[in-house]
């Protein structure tokens, strides 16, 4: 009678416990098929990405790879602020997957990283001077004066060009950081002039109320990509984000997006 006991006693048990391992399995989701994208962007280069005031990166940069998030339903993009000059080291020590930052192709850079085939916004280089400033309108006027720009930017590399062709007739001023001490040296009359982005440019003009302008018309306008490190990794990677891309350039909601953030199509 006790052995009997014993054994319907350790029967129950097993069922028991093989009914706890039955019911968690269903009710547990199966993400193993998810892969999560980190995403390396500056996060203080507003409008296209920066922070609000609960802490989230937003922007147009931000928006555009939500939407491509949205289409791919293996990945899962998840954003990281970083500085400008850590964004290349950070992804090629493997820290992120891909870099959205308005990056524009270089020869330099088309050495070490891949760009997407597919842009994703055209930015409109302008000068800036300081706001009584009326005679600097091109960089032929900024001839022998000193042009503030960040390291290894488009910026700086408009500047450079020039110079190749012109005898180094402007002095370039590198600043490492973001976009705000170059203002703030060109309102105090430490250098003068700075180039950037006209969207960058209005608003710093109104967040920080600083005495600058954009002068005479665009000295540029340049594509700007996703960067994404080399190798098949970054190739499988790349060629999912160019097929959203495709999509939405065609069905007009990346257009939609610029126009929610710019008031027009610069994509």
């Amino acid at each position: 009678m006790f052995k009997r006991l014993s054994l319907m006693l350790i029967l129950s048990v097993i069922l028991l416990c093989a009914g706890c391992a039955v019911g968690s399995e269903t009710t547990t989701p199966d993400n193993t098929d998810i892969q999560q994208i980190l995403v390396g962007t500056e996060g203080t280069y507003k409008p296209f990405n920066f922070m609000d005031e609960d802490g989230n990166l937003i922007g147009y940069d931000i928006d555009v790879l939500k939407e491509v998030d949205r289409r791919i339903d293996a990945l899962s993009f998840d954003f990281v602020a970083a500085q400008w000059d850590s964004l290349f080291l950070g992804m090629e020590s493997g820290k992120y997957h891909m870099v959205a930052d308005q990056l524009v192709q270089t020869e330099e850079r088309r050495q070490k990283y891949q760009f997407a085939e597919n842009s994703y916004f055209s930015a409109m280089t302008y000068l800036v001077v300081r706001e009584d400033e009326s005679e600097e309108n091109t960089l032929k006027d900024l001839e022998g004066k000193t042009i503030g720009v960040s390291v290894a930017t488009l910026y700086a590399n408009l500047l450079e060009e020039y110079n190749k062709e012109n005898n180094d007739a402007i002095t370039i001023r590198y600043y490492e950081g973001n976009i705000t001490s170059i203002f703030q040296d060109l309102e105090a009359g430490r250098i003068d002039a700075a180039m950037n982005d006209k969207f960058i440019i209005n608003d710093s003009i109104e967040t920080l109320g600083l005495k600058i302008k954009t002068a005479g018309d665009p000295i540029d306008v340049s594509l700007c990509y996703h960067l994404f490190p080399q190798g098949a990794e970054g190739d499988a990677l790349r060629e999912k984000v160019d097929e959203a891309l495709d999509a939405m350039i065609a069905d007009g909601t990346l257009a939609e997006i610029s126009i929610s953030w710019f008031g027009e199509d610069l994509s």
